[in-house]
């Protein structure tokens, strides 16, 4: 799948999706981003779609991400 370039810690997606995300204990994972907080971290783009990843806000909101540039298939 194919992704964006990285954008640094404190700017913001425009798009409420899933993003890629990376720490540097932990390596890349994926957070969803809801148009003004992020979502508890995944090891994959399904996880960010369970409920919880949809009311539970992540500890982790200052977030070196890409995005990617198509919408995983059969999610929207």
């Amino acid at each position: 799948m194919k992704k964006t370039p990285w954008f640094k810690r404190g700017i913001k997606p425009i798009h409420v999706g899933v993003y890629e995300v990376y720490d540097p204990e932990d390596g890349p994972t994926f957070q969803h981003w809801n148009g003004k907080k992020w979502g508890p971290r995944s090891a994959s783009i399904d996880g960010c779609f369970s409920a919880s990843h949809f009311y539970f806000e992540s500890y982790f909101q200052e977030n070196k991400w890409r995005g990617l540039s198509e919408k995983p298939k059969g999610k929207s």
